[in-house]
């Protein structure tokens, strides 16, 4: 009489094939992954400077627009200086260094690259360019603000 073998399990060539194909599979999963993370780092911090330059425009538009056409500077690179048509007082505007401030506190707190204010004949262009060193983001955006009714 014959004695039969059953296969009851799987070989050592049988689970390393399936191991092999697992890490792959495992690898691709997690590249997927770290490319949508850094992709997601990057749109926020796109999104971080469009923020800080609407809110830096809205501020100084602000201040333009209750000015009056003769309380505002000429053509000054890194600063604006508008004074109030209403109650005289005189707001500020600065480039320093990296950042923007105002003498009621700070209004970027960095990745100002440039800042300028131009006079023109009717109202104020303002220049705002941003840049975000760690994903070589730049944005350049530009608003004028009507000073005249």
């Amino acid at each position: 009489m014959k004695k039969q073998y059953y296969k009851n399990g799987y070989t050592l060539v049988e689970l390393m094939i399936t191991m092999v194909a697992a890490s792959i599979l495992i690898l691709i999963v997690a590249m997927i992954l770290v490319m949508a993370f850094q992709s997601w780092r990057i749109n926020n911090a796109y999104a971080d400077l469009r923020r800080d330059s609407a809110l830096a425009f809205y501020m100084m538009a602000r201040d333009v627009r209750e000015s009056s056409y003769d309380g505002l500077d000429d053509t000054i690179d890194g600063s604006l200086e508008a004074v109030s048509a209403v109650n005289s007082n005189i707001t500020t505007y600065t480039q320093n260094g990296d950042t923007l401030v105002c003498e009621t506190g700070l209004v970027i707190p960095e990745n100002v690259q440039a800042f300028r204010a131009l006079k023109t004949n009717d109202g104020v262009r303002l220049t705002l360019e941003l840049t975000n060193g760690v994903f070589g983001i730049v944005i350049t955006n530009e608003v004028f603000v009507n000073t005249r009714n």
